[in-house]
């Protein structure tokens, strides 16, 4: 299993070569991760620029806002083809439950949001179970439940697909949103929103004991900052492991670690009536 890869990010290119138009997206994206918007100029992105193809396909391109604007719409459809069959299949899990947007639902039926109590105390301190070999711990869902087997699948495959070298780029770019014009800085975002995100906060509102739109949004947000730690700063996660166990980080281990501490965390932070 591959470890952190914190010196390229580039170097695992899936099962077939990168077009140039995509080699260029991704310098372009490289540039903007790693040196700023504001940094950056067609200049930069020219001398990057290894072959007389890349370059030509470069001259297409009038602004850099032209060419950023290009290279994060090509990002967000590699997010969108990415979560495409893992998303499919939770959303079809919602519908088929009937998990509409909190938003939608009326104060007093189940579901409803805020202060509405769902269950009762007693309900919310079960007993932890464990789930397989794995020991996947919800503190609040039974083994049988499908939603919470498609939480845990959605989250897998995202904190995967962030630590993978060849999308950690994605990750990189959508953390610079602040930095970009407006419009631009929305484009990553929305689609990693789209994706994953929304999914995600639907499901963790549909699967817990007592459902609060709000505690959904906030593990959902806690879910996604949690993992862009290990993947915007992957040097000081490593100084971290090695320094508390004196070996190399193990990226599968860490995965399944990620994945149950997760979790763990949501079912703890659903499974009560009110915030402390």
């Amino acid at each position: 299993m591959a470890g952190f890869n914190d010196e390229d990010p580039r170097n695992v290119r899936g099962d077939r070569l990168e077009t140039p138009e995509e080699q260029l997206f991704r310098i372009v994206l490289d540039c903007l991760a790693y040196e700023g918007y504001g940094c950056m100029t067609l200049k930069a992105i020219d001398e990057r620029c290894q072959s007389e193809e890349l370059k030509e396909i470069l001259s297409g391109y009038g602004t850099k806002e032209d060419l950023c604007a290009a290279a994060l719409e090509d990002g967000a459809e590699r997010v969108a083809l990415v979560y495409g069959k893992i998303t499919a299949e939770a959303r079809a899990y919602l519908e088929a439950a009937g998990a509409g947007t909190p938003s939608t639902r009326k104060k007093g039926e189940e579901g409803a949001d805020a202060s509405d109590s769902a269950r009762s105390v007693g309900d919310a301190e079960r007993q932890p179970v464990v789930y397989g070999e794995r020991q996947s711990v919800g503190l609040c869902w039974e083994p049988e439940d499908e939603g919470f087997k498609q939480l845990e699948r959605l989250l897998y495959r995202h904190i995967y697909q962030c630590f993978h070298p060849k999308n950690r780029i994605y990750v990189l770019a959508a953390a610079q949103e602040s930095q970009l014009p407006p419009g631009l800085g929305q484009i990553l975002p929305d689609a990693l929103w789209q994706c994953f995100g929304s999914v995600l906060a639907r499901l963790i509102y549909q699967v817990s004991q007592v459902k609060n739109a709000q505690v959904a949004a906030m593990c959902a947000c806690a879910v996604c900052g949690s993992i862009n730690l290990f993947v915007q700063q992957p040097k000081y996660c490593k100084n971290v492991f090695r320094g508390q166990t004196g070996r190399e980080p193990d990226y599968g281990v860490i995965e399944d670690l990620l994945n149950n501490h997760f979790l763990r965390a949501i079912a703890a932070d659903t499974a009560i009536n009110k915030a402390f």
